[in-house]
Formats: structure tokens, C-alpha cells, sequence
């Protein structure tokens, strides 16, 4: 990202929604903070382009929620199965959805 205003408007819009999802998975206060700015480093470093607000939204809030549960005690969530859905409409390609947790040592 090069445009130093624009992640000023993207901290101001997200930061208290993402620094409360982080709090409610850690419990601990320096540790969501850290999960929001390693948040906020992806978000620069990856430069996605969103269509919208509320897409930029959820990706912040997933990636928040990723590093959130890697600091969690016991190293992290478990590993979600996908199942494919359907594209938006007028996209193309792949789109997958967590169904539900896979059991131990299957990847199913």
C-alpha cells in the first residue's frame, strides 16, 4: 500500500470492531492489540482490492481472527473442512466456505 491516508481511513473505520473480536478470542489486551496490527501489517503488505466496504471488512476481520487464534492457548483453532459454494454473481472461479471442523488426522 502507498497511500499512507488511505490506511489512516482504514484504521479509523476498523480498529475498535477488529481490537474487540481479538479481545473476545484472547482475553488479553496487549495480545489483541498486537492481533490488530499484525492485521493492519498484512492489510499493507497484501494490498487487496475490495469491492466494496463490507468485503474489506470481513477480510480484516479474518485475518484478525487467524492471528488471534494462533496466540490462543494450545496453539490455534482447528483446522476447518471447506465446502464449495456457488461464485457471486458475475464472478468466476472457486469460492469455498467452512462447514465445520475436520476430524483429527482425516483432513475430511
Amino acid at each position: 500500500m502507498t497511500d499512507p491516508d488511505r490506511l489512516e481511513e482504514v484504521i479509523a473505520a476498523y480498529e475498535n470492531t477488529l481490537y474487540r473480536a481479538a479481545l473476545a478470542v484472547l482475553g488479553d489486551a496487549h495480545e489483541a492489540e498486537d492481533a490488530v496490527q499484525d492485521a493492519f501489517l498484512r492489510y499493507c503488505e497484501k494490498a487487496p482490492d475490495f469491492p466494496d466496504a463490507a468485503h474489506e471488512r470481513a477480510w480484516l476481520l479474518a485475518v484478525t481472527a487467524a492471528r488471534a487464534a494462533c496466540g490462543r492457548p494450545g496453539g490455534g483453532a482447528p483446522p476447518l473442512c471447506w465446502t464449495p459454494i456457488p461464485p457471486p454473481t458475475g464472478r468466476s472461479g472457486n469460492c469455498w466456505r467452512p462447514s465445520r471442523p475436520c476430524r483429527p488426522g482425516t483432513g475430511r
